[in-house]
């Protein structure tokens, strides 16, 4: 294989464990935590006084962190569909060229 290969091979394995991570019981958890998190921080954020820039900088930081954790999770995903699809392209050139 060669390095650009390896790359996209490596790539494709992380977003299908990404993938399969979010189907387990604790990746399951972990994405409804963080979207319980950052519902209660945006209710909490509409009710705040905004006059108070502490309490408004903390819950928009607390949405932005729930909100990370599931962007990154789907990066991940769609990294690796991205890979297996050049890989793919990269294999039927591969063939078209014998």
């Amino acid at each position: 294989m060669s390095e650009d290969t390896d790359h996209f091979v490596q790539i494709a394995r992380t977003g299908i464990d990404a993938e399969v991570f979010m189907r387990t019981p604790l990746g399951k958890f972990l994405e409804s935590k963080a979207m319980a998190e950052e519902a209660d921080a945006l209710a909490a954020l509409v009710d705040a006084d905004p006059e108070d820039a502490k309490v408004n900088r903390e819950l928009r930081n607390q949405i932005h962190v729930s909100r990370m954790f599931l962007v990154w999770i789907r990066d991940a995903i769609n990294a690796g569909r991205s890979a297996h699809a050049q890989l793919q392209e990269m294999d039927e050139l591969a063939r078209s060229n014998r």
